[in-house]
């Protein structure tokens, strides 16, 4: 849930994905567009992306589609997860199929994957795990660090010519992501252990931490960003990271509203990055990972033109800071069709790929000649 909490690419890439063999994947020739024609890929200091949840679903047909309209967009980058639940559901018996289509997919459209390490199989989970509201079983963490290590590892392997930019676990610092409750040592030592592996077999790995959701210390089953934040240093967790990741979601209201300077977590994002150089990290970049707003119904939506708006606001506020150099949208289409039902309605598309106000203000803030 996300209510209210919340490098140019080069021209060719190869990746192993046949077991048996490697592969080499090349750009595809046929595009169909949302757009009167296809644009160039944006030179902007900061990259922007797409950040959708539900991707892995998608049918072969809508998957293209939405490639086509991310990259008609300006998207430079697209997030995505490497769904160890899904990959490997029994120990050691590997299904890579749906990762390796979303890799030709995003790679073949000329953007750059981010992978998403997260969700424990069955047979990996901590005792007790079960389905709730809104958080499936597969979002308590490992019985054993070391099993999500194992994995983390045969991921970057796997991908290690195509995928450089991993980002460990996502929104820990909330109940419905890390079950049954936020811990920030659990999190700490399962990012140590992927960090180790993953540099293992890729040396120049860009490890992602936090992937931090808006949450309050007073809140039942949420853990305030920045508290998480001081407790993964304080964990030892320092080496264990290039980039600090966060979701400064602060719909219906806007990015840098002066009324929400408290709790917004847009406005956070300062405080985060003076952490980071109280400890000595002060060249590590933060991303924003997610970054989004539902339109729709609801009394926690916002119209399509107010959507536009709150983009354009926080991205050109972002961009500002002189730290953050990517920023991810959540998302990229529609998920449904209920207007009272938020999470059916962050997309720049309609689910049917009609664009929204805020598909053309993303491709302003693209444009390379005005970003």
């Amino acid at each position: 849930m996300r209510v209210q909490r919340g490098v140019v690419l080069a021209s060719t890439l190869t990746m192993a994905l046949s077991v048996t063999g490697c592969a080499r994947l090349a750009p595809s020739d046929e595009h169909r567009s949302v757009t009167a024609s296809p644009r160039p890929t944006a030179h902007c200091p900061t990259d922007i992306g797409i950040a959708p949840a539900w991707i892995l679903r998608a049918s072969d047909a809508d998957l293209e589609r939405d490639m086509v309209a991310a990259r008609d967009a300006g998207a430079t980058r697209f997030r995505f997860d490497v769904d160890w639940s899904l990959v490997e559901p029994e120990r050691g018996q590997f299904n890579w199929a749906p990762i390796d289509r979303m890799v030709r997919a995003v790679t073949s459209h000329g953007m750059r994957p981010l992978g998403v390490l997260a969700y424990t199989p069955g047979w990996a989970r901590v005792a007790g795990a079960v389905d709730r509201p809104g958080a499936p079983a597969s979002h308590y963490p490992p019985a054993k660090p070391a099993d999500f290590a194992a994995f983390a590892k045969s991921a970057a392997t796997r991908y290690a010519d195509v995928i450089t930019d991993w980002e460990i676990w996502n929104e820990p610092n909330r109940s419905s992501f890390w079950s049954p409750a936020p811990d920030a040592g659990a999190y700490t030592k399962l990012l140590i252990a992927a960090s180790e592996a993953i540099r293992a077999v890729q040396s120049g790995a860009n490890i992602i931490a936090g992937a931090l959701a808006p949450g309050e210390n007073h809140a039942d089953g949420e853990i305030d960003p920045i508290t998480f934040a001081q407790r993964i240093y304080d964990g030892g967790g320092r080496r264990a990271f290039n980039t600090m990741s966060i979701h400064p979601y602060t719909y219906p209201w806007m990015p840098t509203d002066p009324a929400t300077t408290n709790w917004s977590t847009f406005q956070k994002i300062p405080r985060l990055h003076d952490l980071m150089v109280s400890k000595g990290d002060r060249t590590k970049p933060i991303w924003i990972t997610e970054f989004g707003a539902p339109t729709g119904s609801d009394s926690t939506s916002m119209s399509r033109a107010a959507q536009a708006d709150y983009l354009t606001s926080g991205i050109s506020a972002a961009r500002k800071l002189g730290y953050v150099p990517v920023i991810l949208i959540y998302s990229i289409r529609d998920s449904g069709t209920d207007p009272r039902d938020p999470e059916h309605n962050f997309g720049l598309l309609t689910e049917d790929f009609e664009p929204k106000p805020g598909y053309r203000a993303v491709q302003r803030l693209t444009d390379s000649e005005i970003c």
